[in-house]
């Protein structure tokens, strides 16, 4: 039970004390992930540690509640309200044309006036976009498109503020580590997000896929409110201004435009997001149709995905940081390599009896680098002043990949069917991992804008 607090809080690196030297460390002198406190003095950090990683997993997993109810219940609302696949299609891409253009602004906002207030502003719109949703008398699909991209705008202070935050707790030798378990979060918020929408859509209708959502995110803001600390306590803070002094979000930003690893990532991160959020909007809709599962079926059985999310994050984090973070990029493009050819391979190789296996490998190839692109890479990127901007910039080229499927997908699988999708997709991750290919001057490709260590 000890090592497993110490899974939360024993990270090495940046936010101790002058007087913390040999804290985090094995007996032996190397840090770990599974180190132990080894003073007293410790111990207000150590729980500041474990409080800012529960609150801001919790608050991350929560938005996918308001993010996945929309694909689950889009069946029964085509089913029930006669709306098309191309107006649902155009929903999705309201909201992911809000979520574009909302990421580098959030990220500037976070960084300029802290993430607790952008947090818990972006809870409670998303619960107020969901309720507002469920409100509709007759349906429109223009209403529907309204609320879903206010959501989709509220949803950008997910990733920037909890990034934010998890940058000034957290990093060190280890921090590869850390990432993967914190990552776990939009998996297990996916998980829980599509069991609770399949089950509100199967037995209460629709519209109460919505209302209980919002619900969730009000109570989830308020917990946030009363309970999240942006930062360490104040003489850690000063002991690490003292180290690294911090730059002007504006600066950070200016910075990261000319950081040429910044347009690699991104660029990589258009194709992986395109396929992921393809996935997340239309899963169940393709179980649904593909195969004759009822909702809650097709829900509970596209959650598969983000189960095999949860082991590839985990493992991609300990395996970067056992080979190092200047071998990160070829870790990451051996794993879009790998989802690459499973994809190609699932119009042969899938069935009713296999299509779970295959959606779990799918997952952990799928969620692994993006996970490390968006946590690891992007908090090192962007450093704990510029981390929520690096994060805004990056996951912009990957929205705006998001948002292109959001069209493109029920325009291509209605002339070209699904089969022929999957196999887009693994073209698709191919030239992703190609991107991660191209040499860079600055040697390691997730170095801090402006710094470089050559990569091994």
């Amino acid at each position: 039970k000890l090592q497993f607090l110490y899974l939360i809080v024993g990270f090495g690196g940046k936010g101790r004390t002058p007087s913390s030297r040999g804290c985090g460390r094995t007996p032996q002198g190397r840090s770990s992930f599974f180190a132990a406190p080894c003073k007293e003095a410790q111990r207000r950090m150590l729980e500041g540690k474990r409080l800012a990683f529960a609150l801001t997993y919790l608050a991350y997993a929560a938005f996918y509640v308001t993010r996945k109810n929309f694909s689950a219940a889009k069946y029964s609302i085509e089913r029930h309200e006669g709306v098309s696949l191309l107006e649902l299609g155009a929903v999705d891409s309201a909201y992911l044309l809000a979520y574009t253009l909302g990421q580098i602004p959030m990220g500037v906002l976070v960084d300029t006036v802290g993430a607790k207030a952008v947090l818990v502003g972006g809870l409670a719109g998303c619960g107020a976009c969901a309720w507002m949703f469920s409100a509709a008398g007759p349906p429109t699909t223009a209403w529907w498109a309204l609320c879903f991209g206010l959501n989709g705008l509220f949803q950008c202070a997910g990733p920037a503020g909890a990034l934010k935050v998890m940058a000034v707790w957290f990093s060190g030798p280890a921090l590869a580590t850390a990432m993967g378990w914190w990552s776990t979060n939009y998996q297990v918020g996916g998980v829980a997000a599509s069991a609770l929408a399949g089950y509100l859509v199967q037995q209460y209708g629709w519209r109460a896929a919505f209302q209980v959502p919002g619900g969730v995110m009000f109570a989830v803001a308020a917990v946030l409110a009363a309970l999240l600390v942006e930062g360490p306590p104040a003489a850690a803070k000063d002991a690490a201004a003292a180290a690294a002094p911090a730059d002007k979000p504006g600066t950070a930003m200016r910075a990261l435009l000319r950081n040429p690893a910044t347009w690699m990532w991104g660029g990589a991160y258009f194709f992986l997001k395109l396929i992921r959020y393809s996935f997340l909007f239309w899963l169940p809709f393709y179980l649904r149709t593909g195969f004759g599962f009822d909702d809650q079926v097709a829900s509970l059985t596209s959650t598969a995905l983000e189960i095999g999310g949860c082991c590839g994050t985990v493992a991609i984090g300990y395996v970067c940081d056992y080979v190092g973070p200047g071998r990160r990029t070829r870790v990451c493009t051996a794993s879009m390599g790998a989802l690459g050819l499973i994809l190609l391979a699932y119009p042969a190789l899938c069935t009713s009896a296999t299509v779970v296996p295959l959606l779990f490998c799918i997952g952990a190839t799928l969620y692994a680098p993006d996970s490390l692109i968006v946590g690891c890479v992007s908090q090192t990127l962007g450093g704990p002043d510029g981390a929520a901007s690096a994060c805004g910039l990056i996951n912009s080229a990957g929205s705006l990949g998001a948002f292109v499927q959001g069209a493109a997908t029920p325009v291509f699988v209605e002339r070209y069917g699904w089969t022929h999708l999957f196999a887009l997709y693994g073209v698709l991750s191919l030239v992703a991992a190609g991107i991660l290919m191209i040499p860079l001057p600055a040697a390691d490709r997730a170095a801090p804008a402006g710094r470089g260590e050559k990569e091994k």
